[in-house]
């Protein structure tokens, strides 16, 4: 047996606003570390390695999914950062 066609519309739902979720970044934040990332001595260093050495100098900034997240949002810079060598044609 099937159900009687409704005749009524579907009441219309109140959107709710999401929440920003405590530990996520703010746009400061983004912005400082994409600055750092962006540094002459950061430029042509992966975010692996930026997440090794920066601690050592006692400047921690995110985790390596963060900094990539980051440059990804930024722009299309979460390419390979190293320099490459090109072989002569």
């Amino acid at each position: 047996m099937q159900a009687a066609p409704r005749k009524s519309p579907v009441p219309a739902r109140p959107k709710r606003e999401r929440r920003r979720h405590p530990w996520a970044l703010t746009a400061a934040e983004g912005v400082k570390d994409a600055a750092v990332l962006r540094s002459s001595e950061c430029v042509d260093t992966a975010p692996a390695e930026i997440c090794v050495v920066l601690p050592d100098r006692g400047v921690y900034l995110r985790l390596k999914a963060t900094l990539y997240w980051i440059l990804c949002k930024c722009g299309s810079e979460a390419r390979e950062r190293r320099r490459k060598v090109r072989h002569p044609q």
